[in-house]
């Protein structure tokens, strides 16, 4: 009987309900669990990171019920021991990326920043708190320029890696930018105003500005 009505008038039904309910409807039959599959019934879905850490990235990126959800928390998970394909999936699938205080080794950096400078999808990246000291400045400017969000709390960035990204800020896509707890007590100013003019939303807190740069 549940096959008199066309399957995208299911879908159009089975948009109303919540989660839980939707789940219920997927125990009914193999009919109703197939229609519950359509990944447009699950962009709400917030991406469980303890599933994540129990099961790997992996897991996560065959489940195709979630192929349309576009944001993901991996905050203070231990990725080292994903694969670097998976983390550049990652970056390729996902709009928003929130990483704050991830483990992840060198390699895994690179090639987070490397998908990022190509990716179509990207809009949101929160580094907080991982170290991005020893990235190539240029890796970091370019992964970060085509963002309209960026989060760089506590990242250790350094004087170069500062310079070469300021200066990209007036024709890069960052309209929010957050440097708090990075010292940026010995950059010109002229790298600051150039910031300050172009980005809409800007945190500075605990940057260690100086009286002359906050003049």
């Amino acid at each position: 009987m549940a096959d008199i009505l066309p399957v995208e008038l299911w879908w159009k039904i089975l948009e109303f309900l919540p989660g839980k309910d939707l789940c219920n409807v997927a125990l009914v039959c193999s009919y109703f669990r197939r229609l519950t599959e359509e990944p447009a019934l699950w962009t709400w879905v917030k991406i469980n990171r303890d599933k994540i850490e129990e099961n790997g990235i992996d897991q996560l990126l065959s489940n195709h019920r979630l192929t349309k959800v576009k944001e993901i928390d991996i905050s203070y998970l231990d990725l080292t021991n994903e694969n670097n394909d998976n983390l550049r999936k990652v970056v390729e699938h996902f709009q928003k990326i929130r990483m704050r205080y991830s483990n992840v080794t060198e390699a895994q950096k690179e090639a987070i920043l490397k998908t990022a400078i190509t990716s179509k999808v990207l809009q949101d990246l929160d580094l907080d708190s991982v170290g991005l000291s020893d990235m190539h400045r240029d890796l970091v400017a370019k992964a970060l320029v085509g963002r309209s969000t960026v989060g760089l709390n506590n990242t250790g960035l350094t004087y170069d890696q500062l310079v070469t990204l300021l200066m990209s800020i007036p024709t890069s896509k960052i309209l929010n930018l957050t440097l708090s707890g990075v010292n940026l007590s010995e950059l010109p100013d002229q790298y600051l105003c150039s910031t300050v003019s172009k980005v809409k939303t800007l945190d500075f807190n605990n940057a260690q500005l100086t009286p002359d740069q906050l003049s």
